[in-house]
């Protein structure tokens, strides 16, 4: 199977939304959705993760809902929400949430998912990725194109990890949280970024280029950062006709 074959099979997070400005193509009103397994024990530091699905409008952030509360002995608490990329933002308990069990609900207190706290206390983060080579490829199909980034690792993916934020670094190694891949279990490549006919990554989403300094992090099931990896430069990739 070729490069651009199998990314037709690959469900990724960055590609949830099918939509577009053609008329060929069906309009999927933006909203936010949760993909944290039901019942997921969260540990210290973690939340909830929520995703940004549909056509993303001008200066609208569907991934981050203000109205959204964790409910707890007939109690609501106002999230923590940090964006761990563009379209992907982790829900925190506030301090003041101490309940063992709790629910996210919507504005209209509908459950959008139940998870509870874990009984450990600072349980270890996913080590850093160690990762074998990123590539960029864009290919062109007569009218339609895609361009895809993906993720090399020299071993599967560790367990626990769901998901793998990537960086671009600068010259001063600061990072930026560009783009965002779903993880599956025994994974060696992982596609970080991928945009084409119909189908548009979450607003603000950043492709990585050949010659790019970038990094990656794992994201786990609580929704907590593991350490970047080390600096890689990005390379070309050719699809195979």
């Amino acid at each position: 199977m070729t490069k651009l074959a199998s990314l037709a099979v690959i469900a990724t997070m960055v590609s949830l939304a099918p939509a577009t400005l053609d008329a060929k193509c069906a309009f999927v009103e933006p909203k936010s959705q949760v993909i944290t397994p039901a019942d997921t024990v969260i540990e210290d530091g973690g939340g909830v993760l929520v995703v940004a699905t549909g056509y993303p409008r001008d200066n609208e952030e569907s991934d981050k809902q203000p109205t959204w509360r964790f409910a707890a002995s007939g109690k609501r608490f106002e999230p923590v929400m940090e964006r761990l990329a563009p379209g992907l933002v982790v829900y925190k308990p506030a301090p003041g949430l101490t309940a063992s069990a709790f629910v996210l609900e919507n504005d209209k207190h509908q459950p959008q998912i139940a998870v509870k706290r874990s009984d450990t206390r600072n349980a270890p983060k996913l080590a850093a990725p160690v990762i074998r080579s990123v590539d960029a490829m864009q290919a062109d199909r007569g009218r339609f194109s895609s361009t895809s980034v993906t993720v090399h690792l020299p071993a599967p993916a560790p367990s626990g990890a769901m998901l793998l934020v990537i960086y671009g670094v600068d010259e001063r190694g600061n990072r930026t949280a560009r783009s965002y891949g779903q993880v599956h279990a025994g994974d060696k490549d992982v596609i970080v970024y991928h945009s084409g006919h119909c189908s548009f990554p979450p607003k603000g989403t950043l492709s990585s280029a050949p010659g790019e300094t970038v990094a990656v992090a794992w994201i786990d099931r609580s929704g907590r950062a593991s350490e970047p990896s080390r600096p890689i430069n990005v390379v070309a990739a050719h699809d195979e006709p």
